[in-house]
């Protein structure tokens, strides 16, 4: 990534060089809205995805009967889209930390976003 001479902030980054770091100044720091449904997301029945009540996708392989072992696989990808929204704030924050504190804030909302991926979360 290049970096402007003058300032010494990364052109088109995110996050200040470590000298300039500091909690009240975050330059690149814009309110950007997201064109997808907000969080929670939850999976229904092993397989669709709901944010309230509001219907996201179906991850039905197509008639499995309850036994077929893609039927976990079927459930595991619905769990991963679930978890979408808190993924993409998580990267967001780690991608606009300038600090120590909130580098950590983010890892932490990286790592219950990977459980709820994963289900080690409490399941919806």
């Amino acid at each position: 990534m290049k970096t402007d001479p003058k300032n010494q902030k990364r052109v088109q980054g995110s996050r200040l060089h470590p000298e300039q770091a500091s909690p009240n100044n975050n330059p690149t720091k814009q309110v950007q809205e997201t064109r997808f449904t907000p969080a929670p997301w939850a999976v229904v029945q092993d397989r669709l995805v709901y944010a309230g009540n509001k219907y996201i996708v179906d991850c039905e392989f197509g008639g499995l009967p309850s036994n077929d072992p893609a039927v976990a696989e079927q459930r595991a990808n619905a769990q991963l889209i679930a978890a979408a929204p808190e993924l993409y704030e998580a990267c967001r924050m780690s991608d606009e930390a300038t600090t120590q504190r909130q580098l950590d804030a983010a890892c932490e909302a990286i790592r219950a976003a990977l459980a709820k991926a994963r289900e080690e979360a409490v399941n919806e």
